[in-house]
């Protein structure tokens, strides 16, 4: 459930009651976590997918969540969002910055 739409960053609460927060990537974000994860990483579509909604999560409750830096900082969001909060992001993200089009990895790319 989307609770706030600000700009390029959204609110939407995960089925576990959190807030989570998430913004637009922009093409340097994009680079960015493509040098933190190396070439092999970013060529996984699948492990791409989850770390492009992972890095687009700015706040979970009230912790604010820095932009990951490498894998291990990916695989740190990750666990902490967990299936509910990845799949809250990753639809918000959709419904929010895609225009609602299915496709993953090429519309978070857009």
């Amino acid at each position: 459930m989307v609770d706030q739409v600000n700009g390029n960053t959204v609110t939407v609460t995960d089925k576990q009651g959190r807030d989570i927060t998430i913004r637009k990537l922009n093409a340097l974000d994009r680079l960015r976590l493509f040098e933190a994860l190396g070439a092999s990483l970013s060529e996984n579509l699948a492990y791409m997918g989850y770390a492009l909604t992972a890095a687009s999560v700015i706040k979970i409750g009230t912790e604010q969540r820095a932009f990951p830096a490498n894998k291990r900082s990916v695989e740190a969001s990750v666990d902490m969002l967990g299936d509910d909060g990845l799949e809250a992001a990753g639809t918000a993200y959709r419904d929010n910055f895609t225009g609602g089009e299915t496709g993953d990895l090429a519309n978070v790319k857009n």
